[in-house]
């Protein structure tokens, strides 16, 4: 077996003490901001004017945005691959908890905030900054009323900060974590989000994963979970993800 080290219960508890400190800082420091400059002011001001998709800026951090369609495919394949080896017996529940963080905040919450509040993203037409808006050559065709909060944010938030809490090397919760917290920048950065859809976007990643937490944390506690158990999990999980996925992709996130 493959001996990945991880948090104990208790551990796992103090990760996540840190892990809400942290966000909650950034969400302070970010409110802060959003209530002195404004949510479009502040999304111009990382939206850059002056260059265009060619640029060494643009492609970096277009193609760190784009690890959200490489993470949302790829938990799919890689969970029952875990489900599926001995060797990674240890790691079967920090993934299925990616997953079904990933389901639950990703997918089902933040659809349904999106189909609630109904907000138009900054370039759309009647956006009064969509003019000031660059969006690089993406030419965006309709009308998309998906911009709060960040699919891309809570979806690799969501993914990401299951594995910052069960992973006992702090160097890699801390790059995680930060990794999660960067595409907050990225969405804003590419035209694609107001300040205030990515910041919703970060507090449902970090809400709907510590929730996960603590439900399979009561799971585990009740049941003696069989492979077969964690199969069932995993097969309950995929048939609505594979609705939503569809979904997802026919409708820009």
């Amino acid at each position: 077996m493959i001996d990945i080290q991880l948090c104990n219960y208790e551990e796992a508890i103090n990760r996540i003490k840190w892990i809400l400190i942290c966000h909650g800082i950034l969400w302070i420091i970010f409110g802060i901001a959003i209530l002195v400059v404004g949510d479009a002011e502040l999304l111009l001001l990382a939206n850059p004017n002056d260059i265009d998709n060619t640029h060494i800026s643009y492609k970096l951090v277009k193609l760190y945005s784009d690890t959200f369609y490489v993470l949302f495919i790829g938990i799919l394949i890689i969970v029952p691959v875990f489900l599926a080896v001995p060797k990674l017996k240890n790691y079967r529940r920090p993934m299925l908890e990616s997953f079904t963080s990933m389901m639950l905040g990703g997918l089902i919450v933040t659809q349904i905030i999106k189909a609630l509040v109904g907000r138009y993203r900054p370039f759309d037409q009647s956006s009064p900054i969509k003019d000031q808006i660059n969006l690089f050559g993406d030419v965006q065709e309709g009308r998309d009323a998906g911009s709060m909060p960040s699919g891309h944010v809570s979806t690799v938030g969501g993914v990401m900060i299951p594995h910052a809490i069960h992973l006992k090397n702090i160097v890699s919760a801390i790059i995680i974590s930060l990794f999660s917290a960067g595409m907050m920048y990225a969405r804003m950065f590419l035209g694609m989000h107001y300040a205030t859809d990515v910041l919703v976007g970060s507090i449902i990643y970090v809400m709907i994963s510590i929730l996960t937490f603590f439900l399979f944390e009561l799971l585990y506690s009740k049941v003696d979970m069989k492979n077969k158990h964690e199969w069932l999990i995993y097969i309950v999980l995929v048939v609505p993800f594979v609705i939503l996925l569809v979904a997802s992709l026919t409708n820009k996130i």
